[in-house]
């Protein structure tokens, strides 16, 4: 919450520091718990929420010393007409996490019945998509600032600027992934294992689901675009269309083809993502955004 206070205020190098504390007092606390007094899973548990709350209390001590900016009291802390406007933001995006996060789960499930490759597979190319798609995800993190910024002064066109380079920025790194994903996939997944049936799964399976990276680069910076101008309902339902009426039936369908293989499955993805686009495309070619009235 707090870093998310000094994003929208235009500050992301703070909230850096912050997450940089918490990911050193995690390891640090890791190494003793879990190495040292050799507590497994528990010990690890404790280093998670001990940095975090480390982490949290330094946020707190800045705001405190810095301020945010403006003049804030306990008497400002209660209901009105601004909480109801949070939660109609907020809400819709709070609820598509949660369920897109169930619809992973619901995939892994069809792809554990593939068996133990498989699944180990799968777990593998889950981490390395995670962390391929970061540059997206952040530039649309970014975007909703920056565009809520551009609504609010007016400025429209330079709203249409700051997407437009965002997805410039995003596609270049996905086209550098995604040619050595196609090239050999098997440079990153031995990263995570020694298994030579893993890595060759894993690498099949990057081969189509890297295509992904390509399409998000333009999907997380449009939904971040959208967001910044409180469209989050809509980004709501084309990212759960895209995955309970995509995504999961076509793994489902395509986990029931004989002799099926991870490069199959690996295209799911693409195309689930392609039906957001299509919605995305259909929604703007009907909705002005120039033209918001103030609140």
């Amino acid at each position: 919450m707090v870093s998310s206070i000094l994003r929208r205020l235009g500050d992301s190098k703070t909230p850096l520091l912050f997450v940089f504390i918490a990911c050193m007092i995690n390891i640090v606390v890791d190494f003793v718990l879990v190495g040292y007094f050799h507590m497994g899973a528990k010990g690890a548990a404790i280093a998670t929420v001990s940095a975090q709350g480390f982490s949290f209390f330094f946020a707190l001590v800045y705001l405190c010393k810095k301020g945010i900016g403006y003049s804030f009291y306990k008497e400002d802390i209660c209901f009105s007409k601004y909480i109801q406007k949070i939660m109609q933001i907020g809400f819709p995006l709070g609820l598509q996490s949660v369920l897109v996060n169930i619809s992973f789960l619901i995939i892994t499930i069809i792809v554990n019945q593939m068996g133990l490759i498989a699944s180990a597979s799968l777990g593998v190319v889950e981490k390395l998509m995670g962390f391929l798609m970061l540059p997206a995800i952040a530039l649309g993190s970014a975007l909703a600032s920056l565009i809520a910024l551009n609504v609010g002064a007016k400025q429209y066109k330079r709203a249409k600027q700051t997407l437009k380079y965002a997805i410039m920025i995003s596609l270049a790194f996905a086209i550098i992934v995604t040619t050595i994903c196609e090239i050999d996939g098997t440079i990153l997944t031995r990263i995570f294992t020694n298994n030579q049936d893993v890595i060759k799964n894993g690498a099949l399976y990057l081969k189509t689901y890297s295509i992904d990276c390509l399409l998000t680069s333009f999907l997380f910076c449009i939904n971040g675009y959208l967001n910044g101008y409180e469209k989050t309902v809509f980004t709501m339902v084309h990212s759960l269309v895209a995955t309970f009426i995509g995504r999961i039936p076509l793994t489902l369908l395509f986990s029931k083809i004989p002799n099926v293989t991870l490069f199959h499955m690996g295209i799911t993805a693409p195309l689930s993502t392609m039906i957001s686009l299509i919605m995305i495309f259909i929604y703007f070619k009907k909705t002005k955004f120039d033209n918001i009235k103030e609140r």
